[in-house]
Formats: C-alpha cells, structure tokens, sequence
C-alpha cells in the first residue's frame, strides 16, 4: 500500500518521483523506520540526463555524508 510519495526537483527540473509501500498505513516515522516488515521504496525516474554511475555516485557520497562516512551495511 502507498504509505507516502514525493517529487524531487532540482532548480526547475523534475529529476524523479518516489514512493514508500508499507501493508499497512503508518504515520509515525519511528515505527516505520524500526519496523521489522516488509516495505519498499519505488522510484521513477523522469529526468533521464543523469548516467547510472553518476547515480550511484551520488547516492554513495549522500549516504557517506548522512552517516559521517560509516553508513555499513543497510539492513
């Protein structure tokens, strides 16, 4: 179920939307980040100026810079 979405733009270009699926819906944000169940985070890209490895780049450096540089592993 769509739990939530949003739109990401840069400047005045849309990059992508996204969307977070959970069984059931839920509003508060610790219970969702502890929860032990399934869930899962969708993405559509819109803007397709951006290469793969840019991406992952991207996504690695905003990452390192979220957890100080030891995000490990994302379970």
């Amino acid at each position: 179920m769509l739990n939530g979405a949003g739109l990401r733009k840069k400047y005045f270009v849309k990059i992508y939307a996204g969307g977070l699926y959970l069984r059931k819906k839920e509003s508060d944000v610790k219970k969702i980040i502890h929860a032990d169940k399934p869930m899962a985070i969708r993405m559509q890209f819109i803007y397709d100026g951006v290469t793969g490895k840019e991406l992952v780049d991207a996504w690695n450096e905003g990452f390192a810079n979220a957890t100080t540089g030891g995000p490990g592993p994302i379970k």
